[in-house]
């Protein structure tokens, strides 16, 4: 039905435009209305408030002026004042008495009729005299000050004094006024409210006009659009709405285009699935008459199509025997609407076009169209199905064999396997001989309990709880377990739990199947000892082979290196030649691959730097007494790439490495970058940060490449970080990358508070391992760091008060109280050094040990190769020990001095140090890394007051400089 029968349809209906003007003239009228109502109240309230002001003004006029004549009984000069005063507008009487109550003037107003014929108030004296008045006797009770109001008239009562009390005087107001105003604005709204309905009625019509006749351009389209599928209509409108609705309207009748091509479409493909259908698909009309024949029917029962189309299809499928059957029911669905066969599955017989009949599974269903009743049957050849009925007696047979099978099967697997079966809460119901036997529990002692029963320690609750959790799920478990025998050995197995579920999929009982493999585990454990032994021998090769020693000796320089195989061994290299006290090169590289192999090629790239080193060393040999001329890093990696490249290609193997020549007497860093990551070069600055690029390949990629170098000034307090890209490309569970940023971040962090190196890489360490929430390396990690030292300030014979420093060593110790014995050793030559006094250097070498072994005892080490650094600086006439580590920062929050009594133990660490040494300070430069500084005057201080300026330079020093250190 389209829209236009819909609309006719309707008896009554209201324009959208008078819809719209009814609705804003309906508002339109109530606001104006309101509005009237409003101002009528107010108009009315100002008007009342008017008179009332008025009526208390000629009381208080009247008061003042009849005062005297009051006391003087003039009579006639009062109501002389009353009647000017009730010339006033709105006063309608004025009422004067004595003390007594007695009327002394009385003035009304009146109407009177003027020749024009309207008329006016006048105001009149009720009586001719005042004396008449007096001589009636005529009495008000007027008694107490007081407003009175009434519909009609508003009074005001007040007393006249002189002194006491002398009389009292009355004033009214008329409120007949009062009606007309608010009648008056009423009038003036109401038309005032029809000509704004007249207005927007008019400009309703002006504005609406295109509107209405889109609407109904629309509406008619819209009305045709099932008989012009796809027309699209285009109509001028700069209103949003109609835009939107033509747009609509056009959308519309696309998608009845697109609907009645689909429906075409739709017809093909039942037409193509009916042909395709498996199933025989056969559709009769009400008389039985055949309209449709699929291919499976034909292929079937043996016709073509045009040989049954307009048959009854009782004599075409149906055996001769069953077709007044079948009649006989059609006839009687037709006469009453009840069925036997319709939607049901019903077994029965066919003929073929061969005569030859056949068992068939048919449906039937009933369907109306257009009027019309139609029948479809679905018809499936069931030969094969009956056939295997036929053997479903044989099968019964079969499975009492299979029953007695499996008993046998469950014999062997009893004398082969470990079984044992649980309730649904894991309690011992069955466990057969092989349980007992390798348990050493009788059966009696097993049924009841749980597998606990057999707990060997080894494996942790989690392990049992996850187990737990995957089989009261319903999931089969696979694992090893090891159970502990009632004589306390331990054996291992391989275990299968199965669950059997019941018909709500929840387990009710846990089938156990187990194999002993201790002797198997004990094989593994050997294994894994010699792999493990493999590994180490590995590490020992790769220190010895790949990972060079560190060149001692080289001014104040620090060198801390790292490197970390994520398989035990790896491909990283590094290595380092000394050519002077002022000049020295590292390598550093990484062989592509990982293990065994990788090591190798590195060991192989570190022997071939050495061989080119040397033989360049000899090519460039002089005459002269001045030695051989060092050759540039450039041509070292040059020939590297001669002699390597062609067996790396042949190994499908390449090799990233930098080469970096550090010069501290030009100070200056020249480098090769051969495809390795970009070394950092950090300084003190904030955001110091430069990567030494290069733009070669790596080595083994390309034959004809020539690599170049590139030279840089060093700043002082500048740090060098070579590392691989096993640091950056640490992840996290969000698979985020640690990256360049955070390790430029973390180096200069650690270079801005002055971290000797040894421990900004431990820091960095930790940061990577926090990064990767402790999970195992993915890829092979080494970092070599180079701490470029500060320029000297100055020697101990300076003033005091410049604070000269200058920093004697910075030495690593392992965190082991054994190893304590450096630290002692260096603290008693730089002491020796600057000749300070053997009580206060013993006294510091004290403090120094006492604070190493409460870090060591107490801060728990985040690596197992952790260190403490200690620097040892001179400070005017002071010597300060501070030793740095990361891990657990331990500051101790009081220091108590100890019980010599010996009644307890401890606290003597702490007093110790603080009576050794002139000043401790903890601190925590950065998070996880603790400090601990120790200061001692090079001389006691009886000693230094011989100087006066130097002993209060010095305990200003102490007191005020440390502290802000």
């Amino acid at each position: 039905m389209n829209i236009a029968a819909i609309t006719r349809k309707r008896r009554f209906h209201i324009s959208l435009w008078a819809r719209i003007s009814l609705v804003v003239s309906g508002i339109i009228f109530l606001c104006f209305c309101g509005f009237g109502l409003y101002t009528a109240r107010q108009q009315e309230q100002l008007a009342l408030q008017e008179i009332t002001q008025i009526t208390r003004a000629v009381s208080a006029n009247v008061n003042a002026a009849v005062t005297t004549e009051i006391l003087e009984e003039r009579l006639d000069n009062i109501e002389v004042v009353l009647i000017r005063l009730a010339m006033i507008k709105y006063i309608a009487e004025i009422i004067v008495t004595d003390n007594n109550g007695r009327v002394l003037s009385h003035i009304k107003r009146r109407h009177v009729l003027q020749s024009s014929g309207k008329t006016i108030d006048a105001p009149t004296p009720i009586y001719h005299s005042a004396k008449e008045l007096i001589a009636l006797g005529k009495h008000l009770n007027l008694q107490q000050t007081h407003f009175a109001q009434s519909a009609e008239r508003l009074s005001y009562t007040s007393e006249i004094r002189r002194g006491n009390r002398i009389g009292m005087v009355m004033v009214s107001a008329s409120l007949l006024d009062l009606p007309a105003i608010r009648q008056a604005i009423y009038v003036d709204t109401f038309y005032a409210a029809l000509i704004a309905m007249l207005a927007s009625t008019l400009l309703l019509n002006l504005g609406l006009r295109r509107t209405v006749k889109a609407l109904a351009s629309t509406t008619h389209f819209a009305s045709s659009l099932t008989e012009q599928r796809g027309a699209q209509l285009t109509l001028a409108s700069n209103i949003h709405e109609i835009e939107e609705l033509v747009s609509a309207i056009n959308s519309m009748s696309s998608d009845l285009a697109q609907q009645h091509a689909m429906l075409k479409d739709s017809e093909v493909r039942k037409n193509a699935i009916m042909q395709a259908a498996l199933d025989c698909v056969i559709t009769t009309d009400a008389q039985g008459m055949i309209i449709d024949f699929n291919q499976a029917a034909q292929s079937c029962f043996g016709y073509r199509l045009e040989e049954v189309l307009g048959r009854e299809m009782a004599e075409v499928i149906i055996p001769p025997a069953m077709r007044e059957a079948h009649r006989q029911g059609m006839a009687r669905f037709l006469a009453t609407g009840e069925s036997k066969v319709l939607g049901k599955r019903i077994e029965l017989t066919a003929v073929r076009r061969n005569l030859q009949e056949f068992p068939v599974e048919l449906a039937i269903i009933s369907f109306v169209s257009n009027g019309q009743r139609y029948f479809c049957g679905y018809l499936r050849d069931i030969t094969m199905k009956k056939a295997i009925e036929a053997e479903s007696a044989w099968s019964a047979k079969a499975l009492m064999q299979i029953m007695r099978e499996k008993e046998y099967q469950k014999f062997a697997l009893d004398q082969h396997s470990i079984v044992s079966i649980c309730d649904a809460n894991g309690r011992i119901t069955y466990a057969n001989q092989k349980f007992t036997d390798i348990s050493g529990y009788s059966s009696e002692q097993l049924l009841a309990e749980t597998h606990a029963l057999l707990k060997s320690g080894v494996h942790d609750p989690a392990f049992y709880r996850e187990m737990w959790r995957c089989i009261s799920s319903g999931q089969v478990w696979h694992g090893q377990l090891a159970n502990r025998r009632h004589d306390g050995v331990i054996y291992w197995v391989a275990a299968t739990i199965v669950p059997w579920l019941d018909d709500e999929g929840h387990p009710y009982q846990y089938v156990a199947i187990q194999t002993d493999i201790t002797e198997q585990k004990a094989i593994e454990h050997a294994l894994e000892q010699s792999r493990q032994r493999e590994l180490e021998t590995g590490y020992e090769i790769q220190q010895t082979l790949l990972w060079g020693e560190i060149p001692h000796k080289l001014g104040n320089l620090q060198i801390a290196t790292h490197s970390e195989a994520s398989q035990g061994v790896d491909g990283d290299f590094f290595g380092f030649t000394r050519y002077s006290d002022t000049c020295f090169e590292m390598l550093v590289g990484d062989v592509m691959g990982k293990g065994i192999p990788a090591a190798m090629i590195g060991a192989a790239i570190k022997n071939c730097y050495s061989q080119c080193l040397v033989q360049l060393l000899v090519e460039n040999k002089t005459s002269d007494e001045s030695g051989p001329q060092l050759p540039s890093p450039a041509a070292i990696v040059n020939a590297m790439h001669q002699e390597m490249t062609e067996r790396l290609i042949s190994l499908n193997s390449f090799v990233t490495l930098a080469l970096y020549r550090i010069d501290l007497a030009q100070r200056s860093i020249t480098y090769v970058n051969a495809g390795h990551t970009p070394g950092l070069l950090v300084g003190s600055e904030k955001n110091f940060v430069q990567p030494l690029l290069g733009a070669n390949v790596p080595i083994g990629v390309q034959t004809q490449e020539v690599y170049e170098e590139v030279r840089l000034a060093i700043d002082d307090s500048t740090m060098l970080l070579a590392y691989s890209d096993g640091i950056t490309e640490t992840r996290d569970s969000n698979r985020q990358e640690f990256g360049e940023d955070r390790l430029a971040a973390s180096i200069a962090e650690s270079n801005r508070v002055n971290l000797p190196a040894a421990q900004t890489l431990l820091k960095l360490r930790n940061e990577l391992r926090q990064f990767a929430e402790f999970r195992k390396l993915l890829d092979d990690q080494t970092a070599v760091l180079i701490a470029f030292p500060k320029p000297s300030a100055g020697e101990a014979s300076q003033p005091i008060s410049k604070l000269a420093e200058t920093i004697c060593e910075v030495i690593d110790i392992p965190w082991q109280l054994r190893a304590l014995g450096a630290l002692r050793q260096n603290i008693f030559a730089i002491a020796n050094k600057y000749a300070m006094h053997e009580e206060k250097r013993d006294g510091l070498i004290l403090a120094a040990f006492e604070t190493a072994t409460n870090i060591i005892r107490h801060s728990k080490r985040p690596f197992s190769d952790s260190s403490l650094s200690c620097r040892i600086s001179h400070i005017g006439n002071a010597l300060e020990v501070q030793l740095l580590y990361v891990g657990n920062v331990y500051v101790p929050t009081t220091i108590a001095e100890p019980d010599f009594s010996g009644d307890s133990d401890g606290g003597f660490g702490l007093f110790i140090i603080e009576q050794a040494v002139e000043r401790v300070i903890y601190s925590t430069p950065l998070p996880g890394v603790g400090s601990v500084r120790l200061i001692q005057l090079l001389e006691p201080r009886e000693r230094v007051s011989k100087f006066p300026d130097l002993a209060t330079t010095a305990e200003t020093t102490l007191t005020a400089d440390f502290v802000s250190r």
